[in-house]
């Protein structure tokens, strides 16, 4: 949690360093606007998550500025699955989601940056329901 931290101290510095030398007030508010995007993507990290058991799913996740919370039966669930990017993969990251038959072409839905142990449960959670007689 250190590097991000000092990432921001060093560009609030530089700008602070540019504002002085151009004489330009507007640099050092730049250097400020980067303390609600860390805010933001804290929240986001924190209150991204799934939630399983035996016949449902609550799966929370952020878009954009808004956070989704979904609630999924167990049987309108196709398929579940669980994937990483080179980014997350860096970060010990997964992605995890479900694809649900709803309306005519179906919905998904996905829960960012989890932790892949927790990722991969979500596929063994729908591997494991008993098929319909």
């Amino acid at each position: 949690w250190l590097k991000p931290l000092l990432a921001l101290a060093l560009a609030f510095a530089l700008s602070g360093v540019a504002a002085l030398v151009w004489e330009q007030p507007l640099l050092l508010l730049g250097g400020l606007l980067w303390l609600p995007g860390v805010a933001l993507a804290g929240r986001r990290f924190r209150e991204t998550g799934i939630l399983l058991a035996p016949e449902h799913a609550l799966v929370r996740s952020w878009s954009g500025w808004t956070r989704t919370s979904t609630y999924v039966i167990r049987r309108r669930v196709q398929a579940a699955w669980a994937s990483s990017s080179w980014f997350q993969r860096r970060r010990d990251l997964a992605t995890a989601g479900f694809s649900v038959a709803s309306g005519a072409t179906g919905q998904d839905y996905a829960a960012l940056d989890l932790d892949p142990l927790q990722a991969h449960r979500v596929v063994a959670w729908l591997a494991a329901r008993p098929e319909p007689a």
